[in-house]
C-alpha cells in the first residue's frame, strides 16, 4: 500500500449547507486516519563511527537493536522488518546530543539498514557513543 500526502482542500468549506462535513473534507479526513494506522515509533540503538576533525561522513548503520516499552534492548529478530524501501522517515533523532556533531539527514538505504548524514564540526575527532535514535516511519 502506498500513501502520499495531500494538502486539505482549504479551499471547500469544512460544512456544508446542511451542516454537515463536506465530502471534500471528509474523504480528507478518512485518509488522514488509514495514513495514521501506517505511522509507527520505534527507539533504535545506533553505534555510529568515529567522524575525523572538521570533515563530513556518510555512513550506513544497521537497525538490530529496539527497546521494548519497559525500554529493555530487544535484538530485531530475522525477518523483521523496522525499515524497509517505500517507508518514509518522518522523523529521526537522538535522544541525547552529542557535542560538535550534526546530523542533517537520514535516508532508508535497504531492509532495516539507514544511511545517515554528519558533521564533525569540532577541530578533533569525535567517536560517539552508542545512543538511542526515536525513529517514526511511514509504512508505503
Amino acid at each position: 500500500m502506498s500513501f502520499e500526502f495531500q494538502v486539505p482542500p482549504l479551499n471547500d468549506e469544512l460544512l456544508n449547507e446542511d451542516g454537515l462535513v463536506s465530502k471534500e473534507w471528509e474523504q480528507w479526513l478518512v485518509d488522514l486516519q488509514v495514513i495514521q494506522t501506517e505511522i509507527v515509533t520505534y527507539d533504535v540503538i545506533v553505534d555510529l563511527p568515529s567522524l575525523a576533525a572538521n570533515s563530513s561522513l556518510q555512513t550506513s548503520v544497521n537497525i538490530t537493536q529496539v527497546l521494548d516499552k519497559d525500554g529493555n534492548t530487544v535484538t530485531v529478530p530475522p525477518g523483521a522488518i523496522v525499515v524497509d524501501l517505500g517507508y518514509n522517515i518522518l522523523h529521526f533523532e537522538a535522544q541525547s546530543i552529542t557535542a560538535n556533531i550534526i546530523h542533517h539527514g537520514t535516508i532508508i538505504a535497504s531492509t532495516n539498514r539507514l544511511t545517515l548524514f554528519l558533521n564533525n564540526i569540532s577541530g578533533g575527532a569525535i567517536n560517539p557513543a552508542s545512543a538511542t535514535y526515536k525513529l517514526v516511519v511511514l509504512k508505503g
